[in-house]
């Protein structure tokens, strides 16, 4: 073939083969783009999921605290507490927990036949509402209402991050208690 029909051949390209070579740079780019975009989102939705992981931890950590002290069922109740959570042991409060009033839901009064008289805990239970057999162990067992009543508390706590994310959480947590008559309730 001559020269003269090499550039006829060539001549009806015009540069296709660099507009497509460009054209698929491009879309390969915006490929890539997509792509870190995706994992910068995946990254955030990670990072989100450990704080309201680490927020329920700490309102449960709270709850636990309050729950572990048994003057906090007693007349008078606490008031809103405070409670700093640190998770990394550092020294420093990683998460302020608030924890309000523990709230008494339900209160029922305990039979004199659902207590063991070998039970120290029940011994000061023995007796009835109506002062019969008060205090005496080991007599006859009415089937009356004894001195103690099992109550139901919920305990909540709640952490809200205001300067940053808008993170909320508030846990609750039923607590049932055996309570000598006269306990708030």
């Amino acid at each position: 073939m001559s020269a003269s029909k090499m550039q006829g051949r060539n001549a009806g390209q015009s540069g296709l083969a660099l507009i497509t070579a460009l054209i698929m740079l491009v879309v390969l780019t915006l490929l890539v783009v997509a792509g870190i975009n995706m994992t910068n989102v995946n990254t955030k939705i990670a990072y989100n999921m450990q704080l309201q992981d680490e927020a329920q931890a700490a309102t449960q950590q709270a709850i636990e605290q309050m729950i572990s002290k048994a003057a906090n069922f007693d007349i008078p109740l606490p008031p809103l507490q405070t409670i700093g959570v640190d998770f990394d042991n550092d020294g420093t409060t990683d998460y302020t927990v608030s924890v309000p009033t523990p709230v008494c839901i339900a209160s029922t009064p305990i039979k004199q036949n659902q207590l063991d008289s070998s039970n120290p805990q029940d011994i000061p239970c023995f007796g009835t509402s109506a002062l019969q057999n008060s205090g005496i162990v080991g007599g006859t067992v009415s089937s009356g209402n004894s001195l103690c009543a099992n109550t139901t508390w919920d305990v909540s706590a709640s952490y809200s991050d205001s300067p940053g994310t808008g993170l909320s959480v508030t846990t609750h947590q039923g607590v049932n208690l055996k309570v000598v008559a006269g306990t708030s309730c």
